[in-house]
């Protein structure tokens, strides 16, 4: 009799597992968060957020709906509690990919984005992008555009991490300088707004990366231009690919060179930081007059040399950037400070970066040479 009432109990609980999720919510019923653009006007935060709704089965092959939804209040969470009572479903976060913080928002950044740390609905490796004006326009561009104005923006930010690695900033990142860096100085990635098409017209606008935006104790220092922007990434970056052009030191006009690989080395000897990038370059095209080239194994010397020259003055300009500005967002005293800590007691202070001895030495291998003729 006992076997018999264990088995009844045995299925009682089963069929209580199987009963279903009493407290579901249909699919029709909520509606996907994919981008929030944040900004604030006095005291009061704006959150514009792009909502994708669930097709209807009645709507046969049409494309899935998205709105705009805006919500207000003095602090984000009032403020996405606001955009809960007007948005017509339930919204669910968990499948947000970006954040685009606008100009108003960025003389605090850690206020501004302190409620994503404590909140689990968000995910920390959300992209963060900073926009000059209101996030808002980001998402607002034309009825058409801005379906994939969203998605277009974070396809930008992967392939950007993928072929320069650390260069995209997630909302991780911000809380790991914010928290554990004391108010580090970081590049937040720039997006602003470029003509489609210049050869046809075109009179829609797409998001294009346009340099960073400095921030400092989680505050804009200014906006950095392009031009400091590839030295960035030979010092910080892993590069997988990209391409930059020299002057041809055989010839006329100009070589392309594609980047397989670079990664840069700090050390650390007789008071002198140097920074060694390394990596391969290979010969991708000659632009303008070849002419005669010599010998093959000379031909490489000579380009590998220009090569380098360029490499280490884009490093060099973006040092004396940080140099000139005293912020250190490439990172060095950090570098210091953990692996020669005594060392860097002796330099520590509001003008380090100046005090330090810091040398750029460039070392690219060309792998391809056969182009020539």
């Amino acid at each position: 009799m006992k076997s018999k009432g264990r088995y009844l109990c045995l299925i009682l609980i089963s069929a209580l597992l199987l009963s279903g999720c009493w407290d579901k919510n249909e699919f029709t019923e909520v509606s996907f968060a994919t981008t929030m653009a944040i900004d604030k006007i006095d005291e009061e935060y704006i959150i514009t957020v792009m909502l994708m709704l669930p097709k209807d089965e009645s709507q046969g092959g049409e494309e899935a709906p998205t709105w705009l939804i805006e919500g207000r209040g003095e602090s984000i969470y009032k403020a996405i509690e606001d955009l809960n009572n007007r948005s017509p479903h339930e919204v669910h976060w968990g499948h947000m990919q970006l954040v685009i913080l606008g100009e108003g928002t960025l003389d605090d950044v850690d206020t501004s984005l302190d409620y994503f740390f404590r909140s689990s609905q968000f995910r920390r490796n959300d992209y963060v992008v900073a926009v000059q004006g209101n996030g808002a326009e980001m998402l607002e561009i034309s009825k058409e555009q801005s379906k994939v104005n969203t998605f277009y923006i974070y396809t930008l930010l992967k392939d950007l991490e993928g072929r320069y690695k650390n260069s995209a900033v997630t909302l991780n990142d911000c809380f790991v300088w914010d928290n554990y860096q004391g108010g580090g100085a970081y590049l937040l990635p720039c997006i602003g707004l470029a003509k489609a098409s210049e050869l046809t017209k075109a009179d829609e606008e797409i998001p294009q990366l346009e340099g960073a935006a400095l921030i400092q104790n989680n505050k804009l220092i200014e906006w950095m231009d392009e031009e400091y922007i590839e030295g960035y990434r030979f010092i910080t970056d892993e590069i997988h690919d990209g391409a930059f052009v020299i002057k041809n030191p055989l010839g006329d006009g100009d070589i392309t060179f594609s980047i397989k690989e670079s990664k840069a080395d700090l050390s650390w000897k007789d008071e002198v930081l140097t920074i060694t990038i390394k990596g391969d370059v290979n010969l991708a095209e000659i632009l303008g007059a070849k002419g005669p080239v010599g010998k093959k194994e000379y031909d490489k010397k000579v380009i590998e040399e220009k090569v380098n020259e360029y490499v280490k003055k884009e490093a060099e300009k973006c040092l004396n950037y940080a140099v000139g500005q005293n912020i250190d967002f490439l990172h060095l005293g950090q570098w210091l400070n953990s692996y020669h800590h005594k060392d860097f007691a002796r330099y520590d202070g509001e003008n380090y970066l100046a005090k330090l001895n810091i040398q750029v030495e460039s070392k690219f291998k060309l792998k391809l040479i056969d182009i020539y003729e």
